[in-house]
């Protein structure tokens, strides 16, 4: 399971502890050996592992100079292999001998990409609430290169285990890296009942999509679909999942601020804003036009009539729950501030996280 916080103008989706009788080992090795794996070597070629059973000594710390002692999580991954190229779960990890050339490759403009990402001291913090120091954070994972490494996963140090900060399509969070890598083989294995059923309905014609949607009876395969769902495709599957009686609040709430910004677009002008900005749709696909009239309205109107149910899933819209209890006095003076703006052209019922 996981969660979804605030992360500046976006969110990060925050996982919860593994089950520590799969060891990383196993799971490597399923990750490797995967059906989505093949068909990836076959579209952009073969990954490539190793050498194996030779762990580096140390990771070097983003700073470009700190040495960080390998834990045993650490010391089983790199034992595996210490590097994995072109994988279609994991990325590149890089060698760790090789982490310099990487930082000071023209071609990545890697260094440009870290500036950013540690200069907003207090944003980016652990969970003993530290801000995310270089010089105790490691580079774990860079997207392919010739794509350049706009997905790029970070260690950071912390006992007794490193956390794993992943910017991705979707921001995310690990308590450390066996959590990491068994949530990247759920989105691949038939591990648990809702990832199957997911696979399933994503492996069935676009056509069929939003009446197999219409079968499912548990909001965290809603969830899951969401999560994979290419926008591209069109309305009709979100369509279903905000039709659909087991959509919960919490995902009501990500779909409205989060995965799209159409919702929030209608929201400001219910009359004609979503007409103007789909003018060519309406014109050329009106199907397709109806399809994203009907998801605007009834996201707006059941959030609005507070219709949609608590359910299993969880998420923070960033505002109100100022009482919570991990938030500094400057995070709950800025929640405040962020609350008080947002109700001047959003009602409660948008506003309220669902925790």
């Amino acid at each position: 399971m996981s969660h979804t916080v605030p992360f500046g103008d976006g969110w990060i989706q925050v996982l919860e502890d593994a089950a520590e009788t799969v060891s990383i080992t196993d799971t490597l090795d399923a990750l490797r050996f995967s059906p989505e794996q093949a068909e990836w070597a076959a579209e952009f070629g073969p990954l490539l592992c190793g050498p194996a059973n030779q762990p580096p000594a140390y990771l070097t710390a983003l700073d470009g100079h700190t040495k960080l002692p390998l834990s045993p999580q650490l010391t089983e991954f790199y034992s595996y292999a210490r590097s994995w190229t072109n994988s279609e779960a994991l990325g590149n990890v890089i060698d760790p001998d090789d982490y310099l050339d990487h930082l000071t490759d023209p071609r990545l403009h890697l260094q440009d990409l870290l500036d950013n990402e540690f200069e907003r001291v207090g944003v980016l913090v652990d969970k003993q609430n530290r801000p995310l120091d270089p010089a105790r954070c490691a580079l774990f994972s860079l997207d392919a290169l010739a794509r350049a490494p706009y997905n790029r996963a970070y260690f950071v140090f912390a006992a007794p285990e490193p956390e794993i900060w992943a910017f991705e399509n979707e921001h995310v969070h690990a308590p450390d890296l066996r959590a990491y890598l068994q949530a990247r083989l759920s989105t691949q294995l038939h591990s648990v009942e809702t990832v199957a059923e997911k696979w399933r309905i994503l492996a069935m014609n676009q056509a069929n999509l939003p009446a197999e949607i219409a079968d499912l009876s548990d909001e965290t395969a809603l969830w899951e679909i969401i999560n994979e769902y290419n926008w591209d495709d069109g309305f009709a599957v979100p369509l279903a999942v905000v039709r659909h009686p087991k959509c919960d609040r919490a995902l009501a709430l990500r779909l409205f601020w989060d995965i799209d910004e159409t919702a929030q677009i209608h929201h400001s002008d219910e009359e004609s804003a979503i007409a103007e900005l789909y003018a060519s749709t309406a014109e050329n696909d009106p199907t397709e036009f109806d399809r994203i009239m009907d998801y605007c309205t009834t996201l707006v109107e059941e959030l609005r009539k507070q219709t949609y149910p608590r359910g299993s899933n969880r998420f923070d819209t960033g505002f109100f729950n100022l009482e919570d209890p991990s938030l500094t006095d400057r995070q709950r003076k800025i929640r405040a501030g962020k609350t008080k703006f947002a109700l001047k052209n959003f009602e409660e019922a948008f506003l309220q996280p669902e925790l």
